[in-house]
């Protein structure tokens, strides 16, 4: 479920209340699709070479807003984009959502990506305990994206910890 406070206040269709989204995971073209265009948006939005910080910043929002775009979908069927983009997914991303709320629906797709990948190894206690001291280490030589995802990813695992203690409390 979708809150509304996810899409931009001045969007004229904005919904008043939380709304269904499937999500599907996209290909590796869909992925090098989407750094095509963002770069381009980039560029375009930024074609000084000395506004090389904001091109980088547009080039990241673009991509989070067009993995969203892709990722999301109808609920009941994956094949069929989600109802909110109305048939134009990259068009509408930006259109209709807040800067937060694409952060904030990036982070649910990164969520069941995480959540769903088999492939994805799982981490010893060996190296549960040794993670305070590798971020440590690691945040000397971490450019400022890095540092967001692995930030975003610590998160990711204190929410479900804290979700496990909570209802651990409760029983």
């Amino acid at each position: 479920m979708v809150p509304p406070s996810i899409f931009r206040d001045d969007w004229t269709d904005k919904p008043t209340e939380s709304i269904c989204c499937g999500i599907r995971n996209i290909s590796l073209e869909d992925v090098s699709t989407i750094r095509k265009m963002s770069a381009e948006h980039a560029v375009k939005s930024y074609p000084s070479y000395v506004d090389e910080e904001p091109r980088i910043e547009a080039y990241n929002d673009s991509i989070l807003r067009l993995i969203v775009a892709r990722s999301t979908c109808d609920a009941n069927n994956v094949a069929e984009p989600w109802e909110i983009w109305q048939g134009m997914p990259e068009d509408m991303a930006e259109v209709a959502l807040s800067v937060e709320g694409a952060r904030w629906m990036y982070g649910q797709i990164e969520r069941i990506r995480i959540e769903s990948c088999i492939t994805l190894p799982e981490a010893t206690d060996e190296a549960i305990e040794e993670l305070a001291d590798l971020f440590a280490i690691a945040r000397m030589n971490i450019t400022e994206a890095q540092e967001q995802r692995v930030r975003r990813l610590l998160q990711f695992v204190t929410d479900e910890l804290s979700e496990i203690a909570s209802h651990r409390k409760e029983v």
